[in-house]
């Protein structure tokens, strides 16, 4: 059942969108990167690399979070006050 005030829970949302545009991006610099090893550029490549793993972290903070909210936020067996 639901049970976390209208602000968590509108908040867990926008985390969840956040995500899903995060994870995008992350797989366009994984192409990009791909990209630039193909057409031997090594060094953008490991730039781009650096960037992927800050992403990386980035996205399982946020993951985190929404764990923490839905754990919150969903409760097996009460209901919403």
């Amino acid at each position: 059942m639901f049970k976390c005030p209208d602000e968590d829970y509108s908040f867990l949302q926008r985390l969840r969108n956040e995500l899903l545009t995060i994870k995008t991006e992350y797989r366009r610099a994984e192409q990009r990167r791909d990209y630039f090893m193909k057409v031997g550029k090594p060094e953008i490549a490991e730039v781009t690399s650096r960037i992927l793993s800050e992403g990386l972290k980035e996205i399982r903070f946020i993951e985190k979070e929404i764990a923490s909210l839905e754990s919150k936020c969903f409760v097996k067996g009460e209901k919403r006050e």
